[in-house]
């Protein structure tokens, strides 16, 4: 697997076709939205999709899905998009991550290597 970039544990790519299923449990588990307005249907997670993959097109970058290095295996995703919620202190960044409950109390959020 070729990483855009990774840290000692955590892999970035874009998004792959095998990274949809994994991402659409992950936005239906109650846990995991538990904070959000909230669960994300099959229809919104595609919606979701293609608005970050649209970001990394536009922009050069995005909420990147994020691997486990040691499992080759989708977490979750991770990265930055230019301001999605119309709040007005515009221009912005949004800082923005989500795991999967499997990654959670892992200690992902540790050093990245070439950013």
């Amino acid at each position: 697997m070729e990483y855009l970039f990774q840290s000692e544990r955590l892999g970035f790519i874009k998004w792959k076709d095998s990274d949809l299923d994994p991402f659409i449990k992950m936005n239906a588990d109650p846990e995991v939205m538990k904070y959000f307005l909230s669960l994300l249907s099959y229809k919104e997670t595609l919606e979701l999709l293609s608005r970050i993959k649209g970001h990394f097109e536009e922009y050069g970058y995005c909420l990147y899905a994020v691997d486990r290095l040691d499992e080759s295996s989708f977490i979750g995703f991770i990265g930055i998009l230019p301001d999605t919620m119309g709040i007005n202190v515009s221009p912005c960044i949004e800082i923005g991550w989500r795991l999967d409950r499997k990654a959670w109390n892992k200690w992902f959020a540790k050093g990245l290597k070439g950013v």
